[in-house]
């Protein structure tokens, strides 16, 4: 792989899970994991830790006490990561959860290999990796939003894990917006010049992938429609509704994300200074 790959990892309450994602993490081969521990209420954050003091990849743990709500903690990481980056270096984020289980590290280092021969800016799930028909159905208001433009295909699922994004496309767009993907997939979708993929042969099933309870499942299924509505709003020009989160997830903690995000500093590229036209006055 000729760029260094960083795990980022959302948990809450994952100390029972957390050391098999970072184990088959290592058979992905990756370059290294930030994981945001937030509003954990177990010891996913000592277990991380612990974990790290003999990891044979460098693993940094951060503790937030509040819940980060959904997506919050992948923006969050990339700041973390992009602070640590040498000046001018270039890498990928792979985005996944932190509640997987069963050996799924050969699979993931497939979806990353495809990803890197691409050279993709994105690579994310496509639609036929779904194979839950609830879930099919609160997908449906992406499949309608993506098809109001042509930079994303139809059949990405921004909003799903795993997820690489190239650390290049953070020098036009900012991180902040991965907290938020119905927000960052319009935002994607009106730059004319990224390579966005989609990766068809990943099985939900091997990652053991589970919620919580049913409740949590419905309110996730709610999050995700919702994030599609306002996609196709941003897409079709009309004002986004600001819409509570779902009863039975945290909302989004943006006050968090953004304190975060005024502690962060990444060194970008230095581009040519284009001198505006002298302007005349009659």
């Amino acid at each position: 792989m000729n760029k260094p790959v960083y795990a980022i990892i959302g948990v809450k309450d994952e100390a029972l899970s957390i050391e098999n994602v970072l184990r088959q993490l290592w058979r992905s081969k990756v370059a290294g994991a930030m994981v945001i521990c937030n509003g954990c209420t177990d010891e996913s954050y000592e277990r991380t830790q612990a974990i790290a003091r003999t990891s044979p990849y460098p693993i940094c743990a951060t503790s937030i006490p509040s819940p980060l709500g959904h997506d919050v903690a992948r923006a969050v990481g990339t700041y973390a990561l992009l602070r640590r980056l040498p000046v001018g270096a270039e890498a990928l984020c792979l985005y996944i959860d932190g509640d997987w289980s069963g050996a799924f590290g050969p699979a993931l280092h497939d979806f990353i290999t495809f990803g890197i021969e691409r050279d993709a800016d994105v690579l994310s799930l496509s639609r036929t990796c779904l194979v839950d028909d609830a879930m099919r159905t609160a997908a449906t208001s992406w499949q309608q939003a993506l098809t109001l433009q042509q930079v994303v295909p139809v059949d990405a699922l921004p909003f799903m894990v795993p997820m690489l994004v190239h650390t290049r496309l953070f020098h036009q767009l900012s991180p902040l917006l991965l907290a938020h993907p119905g927000v960052f997939i319009a935002r994607c979708a009106m730059l004319q010049s990224i390579s966005w993929h989609t990766f068809d042969v990943w099985d939900q099933r091997l990652t053991g992938h589970r919620s919580r309870n049913r409740q949590h499942a419905q309110a996730m299924r709610a999050r995700i429609a919702l994030d599609g509505h306002t996609a196709h709003a941003i897409l079709s020009g009309r004002r986004c509704k600001n819409t509570p989160s779902p009863s039975g997830i945290p909302p989004r903690n943006f006050a968090a994300l953004l304190s975060c995000a005024a502690q962060a500093t990444w060194p970008l590229p230095r581009t040519k200074r284009v001198r505006a036209p002298k302007t005349y006055r009659g």
